[in-house]
């Protein structure tokens, strides 16, 4: 919460640094703002609750706005934040014989043609910065403005700069509630190849045991595609999540995904075979999403080859799913109302949206009837769903009721398809 109310009030500086046509940034800039400079104005004892808020989003404000350059801009080269794909936005100083400290922007732009002055340029920077600086768009709008680099189009938004905070902070949070005592600043890599041989290889790096190097690396999958899954949908779809609440559920998910390795050590080595000669094998699974699931189911003859795959997408629960599962909560109350007809209790509960073994036993319905429509006679289906497979043969598992349906729907067609 404290990220976001920071956020919100970098809106109200971006407002007031962007020049809004609003009476509280005049008001507020009149007061406040000498010489024009936002950056530079300072903060007295004496100053509004307001302004002090907005001088402490400076830091926010300062790590993504960047001048849009303009053809007549005076502003010097130096000191101010104009190169949008460099650190600070600033070009690095290079040794004084280089140096010419009363150049502004527009003493590197030709102006008829606008476009920049290769020579003018090229004589003061370095090739790389040359190639940075020709990638700018010069604006042709004589009043200065400021670029919000998080953001694509340049606008400031709130989601952008809460990432912008959370990138700032939330890696030490993350780190310090982890399974490992890492020190974030051994992290500081500018590229991803860097991450990758750090998961790779774990104890160059972060010198963490041999031992430990596989539950490091599954800790590290796992935080990778959750960081990205909550950056999309802080992106694309509003939804902010504190970050300590993501380090939280990165770390229960990787502790069910050690619980999960370690029942695969105790299994028997299996690997996938070819079916004999004249026959077929069809795999099937599912994936289970919040609303909906997906089963598939793909077909392949005894070389190899895919004969068809197919797919559908489940509603998260049927109907009749939801039904059976409110008589079955309605079982569990008694004396819900007495003979006047007043209610004594009201019970309710959330259920699950689907099932993974509900998600399975219906992938295995979609590989028979994929079996059926391509009338073959000799055929496997194999899953990797004990319960599906194996709970018609052994009541030991303890078939789930919810299911036991749809998997003797599955036995009857396969039944049906042999006569």
């Amino acid at each position: 919460m404290k990220d976001v109310n920071h956020a919100l009030i970098a809106k109200l500086g971006w407002k007031i640094l962007s020049n809004f046509d609003y009476v509280w940034v005049r008001q507020l800039s009149v007061k406040y703002i000498k010489y024009g400079k936002f950056f530079s104005s300072p903060t007295t004892p004496s100053a509004s609750w307001l302004w002090k808020g907005i001088q402490k989003s400076k830091s926010v404000l300062l790590s993504g706005a960047c001048l849009q350059v303009a053809k007549t801009s005076s502003l010097p080269i130096w000191t101010y934040a104009w190169i949008p794909t460099m650190k600070d936005f600033k070009p690095p100083r290079f040794p004084c014989n280089r140096i010419q400290p009363s150049l502004c922007i527009s003493d590197l732009i030709q102006q008829s043609p606008v476009q920049w002055n290769l020579s003018t340029i090229s004589a003061i920077f370095d090739q790389a910065i040359v190639e940075e600086i020709l990638k700018i768009k010069i604006s042709l709008n004589p009043i200065p403005q400021y670029l919000w680099t998080p953001y694509c189009l340049g606008k400031f938004s709130l989601n952008s700069a809460y990432l912008s905070i959370i990138n700032a902070c939330s890696l030490p949070v993350s780190i310090q509630n982890s399974f490992w005592p890492l020190n974030s600043s051994t992290l500081n890599f500018s590229n991803m190849v860097d991450w990758i041989n750090v998961i790779l290889s774990p104890g160059i790096s972060l010198a963490i045991p041999l031992v430990e190097h596989h539950k490091f690396q599954i800790f590290a999958y796992v935080a990778c595609d959750l960081l990205w899954f909550y950056r999309n949908k802080a992106y694309h779809d509003g939804k902010i999540v504190d970050a300590r609440s993501i380090s939280a559920y990165i770390n229960k998910i990787t502790l069910e995904h050690f619980h999960a390795w370690n029942i695969r050590s105790s299994l028997p080595e299996e690997t996938w075979t070819l079916p004999s000669v004249t026959w077929f094998k069809i795999n099937f699974d599912t994936t289970i999403r919040d609303y909906f699931s997906v089963q598939a189911a793909v077909c392949q003859d005894s070389n190899g080859s895919v004969i068809r795959i197919i797919s559908q997408i489940s509603p998260a629960c049927l109907p009749n799913y939801g039904e059976a599962l409110a008589t079955q909560l309605a079982n569990s109350l008694s004396n819900c109302r007495d003979s006047n007809g007043f209610i004594i209790r009201i019970l309710s509960q959330i259920s699950p949206a689907c099932l993974p073994n509900y998600g399975e036993a219906l992938a295995a319905q979609l590989a028979v009837s994929l079996a059926t429509s391509l009338h073959i006679g000799k055929f496997i289906i194999e899953g990797d769903s004990q319960v599906v497979i194996l709970g018609p043969q052994q009541p030991s598992l303890s078939l789930d009721w919810r299911i036991s349906s749809i998997i003797s729907d599955t036995i009857d067609s396969i039944l049906t398809s042999l006569f």
